[in-house]
């Protein structure tokens, strides 16, 4: 996933692990979504400015469209599903993107500094633990419904979320 959402032919990276006792960013257990997700869309701010274009536009012309999927990305994941460009735009309009800058001149006269930023992000979740090994499933998360006919109406169900992480257990009743 670290390309994130952006149709990028080919991928190269090289990781440096350390061990330690406490945790490097927040209690969050995470395999460094937070950090792939800075650094590409900080390359994208950068290839923007340095070649001239605006920023929002360039993630525009390099989303993955919803006709190019299925979509393998640089290091073999398939993206099955999505409309990453409407996703974008809807965040867009939601924090009032195109009214920007006059929220930054306003605040200026305040003695204010202002920013803004757009990323997007993408993350798996079909995945499964055996014998106590995360497995990431490349393939399509499934869900399994049963629906009982003897009496209250209930639908235990089956699903590919992880037990491992701890907001996992919290967000879905088991």
């Amino acid at each position: 996933m670290m390309q994130s959402v952006y149709r990028i032919p080919a991928v190269y990276f090289r990781g440096h692990a350390a061990l330690t006792h406490t945790a490097p960013t927040a209690v969050y257990r995470s395999a460094g979504r937070p950090e792939a997700v800075f650094m590409i869309e900080r390359l994208i701010d950068i290839a923007a400015a340095t070649l001239g274009f605006d920023r929002v536009e360039l993630r525009r012309r390099n989303l993955i469209a919803p006709d190019a999927l299925p979509f393998t990305n640089g290091v073999g994941v398939t993206y099955d599903s999505g409309d990453y460009r409407r996703s974008m735009e809807q965040a867009l309009e939601a924090a009032d993107w195109a009214g920007f800058e006059a929220r930054r001149a306003e605040a200026a006269r305040r003695g204010r500094c202002r920013g803004i930023a757009v990323a997007n992000y993408i993350e798996v979740t079909s995945a499964a633990v055996v014998g106590g090994a995360f497995l990431l499933a490349m393939g399509r998360a499934d869900a399994r419904i049963h629906i009982e006919d003897d009496g209250p109406r209930r639908a235990p169900t089956m699903n590919g979320v992880d037990p491992l992480p701890r907001e996992a257990v919290s967000a879905v009743r088991y």
